[in-house]
């Protein structure tokens, strides 16, 4: 067997290698979007914005006006937000031409969705002051949202300083480049 054979064995191996690879997170990503969709249209939809059932899912939420508010918005952008996360993480929408519209768009909608998951749901828990499951459970959704907030931001941020080529493959060079051309960008 020459060299060139050998390396022609090896790389029809390696796509061999990543389309069963990939095939697990297919169908993983699949039942997760049956599974989200129905959570979102049984317990969004149909609980909180047809039925009204407030008191009986979230007790005391009713007693203002602005919780509800709060709620609804928070409950809202976050199930958008995790609708499409897992779209930014398709190569084919990114390194397609006519695709990469689509997940630029769904990007900005996805840190604009997580922000103001963030927003509303810490203005919750401004209003409410303490919730169900006591301080523990205040402190760390307060600390899960700022979190989420501070990266949706930064997400937001990296995808505006970055440069891409026409593969939508990032053309700034190696890691430590990113992280100076980040930083400039803060500067200025």
């Amino acid at each position: 067997m020459t060299a060139i054979q050998m390396n022609m064995t090896t790389n029809a191996n390696k796509k061999q290698g990543k389309a069963v690879w990939k095939l697990p997170w297919v169908v993983f990503f699949i039942f997760l979007y049956i599974y989200i969709l129905f959570l979102i249209n049984y317990s969004i939809i149909r609980r909180y914005y047809i039925r009204m059932e407030w008191n009986e899912a979230l007790p005391g939420l009713d007693k203002t006006f602005m919780r509800k508010v709060t709620m609804k918005s928070h409950m809202t952008a976050g199930a958008l937000a995790i609708l499409l996360g897992p779209l930014q993480f398709v190569s084919y929408f990114r390194k397609h031409p006519r695709l990469r519209l689509i997940h630029r768009w769904s990007g900005r909608l996805y840190c604009v969705c997580g922000m103001l998951s963030s927003v509303f749901g810490l203005w919750f828990i401004a209003l409410k002051k303490s919730l169900v499951g006591g301080i523990n459970m205040t402190i760390s959704f307060s600390l899960a949202g700022i979190t989420i907030g501070a990266l949706s931001f930064k997400a937001w941020q990296t995808a505006r300083a970055a440069k891409w080529n026409s593969n939508g493959e990032n053309n700034s060079g190696n890691s430590h480049n990113n992280k100076a051309a980040l930083l400039q960008t803060h500067r200025n």
